[in-house]
């Protein structure tokens, strides 16, 4: 599958993608909402911290001693903590002193603080560190307090001054996270979810449309009616509402883009379909896989725009079981084929009746009969068609659906062109590759295939009003050139039990 088809497929099941995307999304806000963890409460722990303030009165020459930042780095090395731990008489390792103390000199100022478990143990902690640092910068041991005198002697005799004395204030540590900071945590794990898991219902969603893809056997596209068919496709025919379909869409709606998708139609058929020697008229067969197709909307719409090029079109309504198409054209069911067959020489002006749209006439099925088969495949019919190829240009059957009926294919030798119309979305891979077998056992060479309803019609602009070449003034003049209006019987109203509307 080349990309343009993967593109194609993504935008037929873009709602299989996006029920994809919104799933994953409500599975990702409820599992969120969930397992989202409760907050950890901690009782709080009442500590003491002490802090001592020290800064060079300028006697000493040791830049180490001048310098706050270059004393910081020294206070927190592992001498001072030795000597510290001498002078509190502490057994354990001296490394293990530095969590409960902390030295800033952001300030120019020596700030060392000391935490400990109450007051009077925090100032004594203190002191020691001010002794032990003193020690350290006069490179002498400092086992014994006493050798050195107080803080604030031993700070002087190495050029630094205590501020003030060291003392304890309360504080708190530990205790259950704020209701803010829980919020804050869920928002952002709520987001981070629910990110993960829609890109991971986009890919399952694009995964999916690709799967459902596959094994779709439905035509849709006119490459797949090509493919299913093994036939080429003539003409890709727009969605068109139900209330276009009862009417004439080249006529009611001149300037549609379904009104010239079958004036493109009708240019197709006047190029492909081959002339009999000897004969006026070329005869279109139209036919379809099953019912419900189109058959007729194909039909009355191709007559249509034949016969706005100034063509003389007969429509011959041979799908005897569900006639529709004198329905479209404002003409009576009867008379029709099936009083034509009763007749050992029918003519052919005592059925043709003048339908709504000029330049077109119709011969109806006339009454419903059991044996459909054998008004389509008789004499009469033949010799009808016979008579009609003389008069005319166009003649365009309607027949019953080729896989749902036999009458179909009785008509197929009296065809010069055979029009397949297949249902988007609707025509199964089977019905169409059995359509063409059938088609190609009764030896029919010239078949092309309408793709009714195709989703991915695009409509130049520039071929719009390319075939709009009748004067309508001139077309309402409508049975001039057929010469059957003067021997034409006058269609009668039946008022008890009348035909039109009926199948």
């Amino acid at each position: 599958m080349d990309p343009g088809r993967y593109l194609k497929a993504f935008r037929r099941r873009w709602a299989w993608i996006v029920a994809c995307v919104i799933v994953a999304l409500a599975a990702g806000w409820i599992t969120t909402e969930t397992v989202a963890a409760p907050p950890v409460v901690q009782p709080s722990v009442t500590r003491y911290v002490s802090d001592v303030l020290l800064l060079s009165d300028g006697t000493s020459a040791d830049p180490v001693v001048r310098n706050p930042d270059i004393l910081a780095v020294a206070a927190t090395q592992r001498p001072v903590l030795e000597n510290v731990a001498g002078i509190l008489d502490y057994k354990g390792d001296a490394a293990s002193l530095t969590p409960s103390v902390s030295v800033d000199a952001n300030t120019g100022i020596l700030t060392i603080s000391v935490t400990a478990d109450d007051r009077q143990q925090a100032i004594e902690h203190a002191d020691a560190y001010v002794l032990g640092l003193a020690a350290y910068l006069r490179h002498q041991p400092a086992n014994v307090p006493q050798q050195n005198g107080g803080p604030d002697e031993a700070a002087s005799r190495v050029g630094l001054r205590l501020l003030a004395p060291p003392t304890a204030s309360r504080i708190s540590i530990g205790g259950s996270t704020s209701s803010s900071e829980i919020t804050d945590i869920n928002k952002v794990s709520r987001t981070g979810r629910l990110l993960i898991v829609g890109v991971l219902g986009l890919l399952a969603g694009l995964v999916l449309a690709l799967i459902l893809e596959r094994f779709d056997t439905k035509v849709r596209t006119r490459r797949g009616a090509e493919e299913r068919f093994g036939l080429p496709v003539i003409a890709e025919i727009p969605k068109i509402s139900r209330k276009e379909r009862r009417a004439v869409v080249p006529v009611s709606m001149p300037t549609s883009t379904a009104a010239d998708a079958f004036r493109l139609l009708g240019a197709g058929v006047g190029v492909i379909a081959p002339h009999r020697e000897g004969v006026r008229a070329r005869t279109v067969l139209v036919t379809s896989p099953g019912p419900s197709d189109g058959k007729t909307t194909i039909v009355t719409n191709v007559a249509a725009a034949l016969a706005e090029e100034g063509s003389r079109v007969l429509v011959v309504s041979a799908d005897v079981r569900r006639p529709r198409v004198h329905e479209v054209f404002g003409v009576q069911r009867r008379p029709g084929l099936a009083e034509a067959v009763k007749l050992e020489a029918p003519e052919l002006k005592d059925f043709v009746q003048t339908s709504t749209v000029s330049n077109v006439w119709m011969v109806a099925s006339g009454t419903r009969t059991s044996r459909p088969g054998a008004v389509v495949g008789s004499p009469q019919m033949r010799s009808l068609l016979e008579q009609a190829r003389q008069r005319v240009d166009w003649i365009i059957i309607d027949t019953s659906p080729l896989l749902a009926a036999t009458e179909s294919a009785l008509l197929l030798p009296e065809a010069d062109l055979v029009l397949v119309v297949a249902m988007a979305k609707r025509t199964s891979a089977t019905l169409a590759r059995r359509s063409t077998e059938i088609l190609d056992q009764l030896q029919v060479s010239t078949v092309r295939v309408v793709l009714n309803e195709a989703q991915e019609v695009v409509m130049p602009s520039g071929y719009r009003r390319y075939y709009r070449k009748i004067d309508k003034a001139a077309a309402d003049d409508r049975d001039s050139s057929f010469g059957f209006e003067d021997e034409r019987p006058e269609v009668v109203e039946h008022a008890e039990n009348p035909d039109r509307g009926e199948g």
